[in-house]
């Protein structure tokens, strides 16, 4: 089963694409899940686990983790989170079985939230942007651009199945 990892800064459309694409797979009539990583950090709801860099870490981790145990069980894993860290993305090609690589950017960023609860990626933190992504998309937030990217994702998620 195919993990579909989008990853970008804040405001990128990350989860708007993620739903999109979690949609599209389910239409198709394929076991989905959608993993978010704001929904991930509220459910866990560790107050140990903030937004500095080691907790954002943890955080990653934990859904690197999730996104393997539910593609070992045949799901389709479609993952929206910051988690800018080479190690991450490295650790999901060696450990997730089809693993896509989604690098989202946003046509035009808006400057990022203060996070209330401590420091912003790409502000406070630097970002390890994706150096072997498969696919990467400027985001233009309209419909039109989100269906193209919807399906260049299932295109390529096919061609590397080879289905």
């Amino acid at each position: 089963m195919t993990v579909f990892w989008i990853t970008g800064l804040s405001g990128a459309g990350k989860t708007t694409l993620a739903n999109a694409l979690a949609e599209k797979l389910k239409q198709q009539g394929k076991a989905t899940v959608l993993l978010d990583g704001d929904a991930i950090r509220a459910a866990i709801a560790d107050p140990a686990v903030a937004y500095d860099r080691d907790s954002r870490l943890i955080n990653a981790r934990r859904i690197c983790r999730l996104a393997a145990m539910l593609a070992e069980q045949e799901l389709h894993v479609v993952v929206a989170t910051i988690s800018l860290f080479h190690e991450i993305h490295d650790w999901n090609r060696q450990h997730l079985p089809s693993y896509l690589e989604i690098w989202l950017k946003a046509a035009d960023p808006a400057p990022p939230k203060q996070n209330r609860e401590g420091p912003v990626m790409g502000v406070d933190i630097q970002p390890e942007f994706p150096l072997h992504h498969h696919l990467s998309f400027i985001n233009e937030k309209n419909s039109a651009a989100l269906s193209a990217m919807v399906e260049h994702i299932l295109q390529t998620a096919s061609e590397m199945s080879g289905a």
